[in-house]
């Protein structure tokens, strides 16, 4: 589901995102903020999350049970129960 979120851009980028959609590579603003935050969002969890994690993995051909149980942890910090508990709240 689509939410509507409202936010304050600075003129400079008002200008700069039109000039973008004048160009061709986006059709309004709408799409143009959709896309760019999507691909800022997915850029931040490549560099915080999914690099790190490959990095800590690459560090070691074979991990301990209790590093495996640590690296499982953060890469999901949810159990299945929680993960079941908070669907049924929604």
């Amino acid at each position: 589901m689509d939410e509507t979120v409202t936010s304050r851009l600075k003129q400079k980028d008002l200008l700069l995102l039109d000039k973008l959609i004048e160009m061709g590579l986006f059709s309004n603003r709408s799409e143009a903020v959709r896309s760019i935050v999507s691909e800022k969002i997915n850029e931040l969890i490549e560099e915080q999350l999914i690099t790190p994690l490959q990095k800590e993995l690459n560090r070691k051909f074979r991990l301990s049970d209790e590093e495996l149980l640590e690296f499982g942890k953060k890469l999901f910090p949810s159990t299945v129960s929680e993960v079941i508990a908070e669907g049924r709240d929604r």
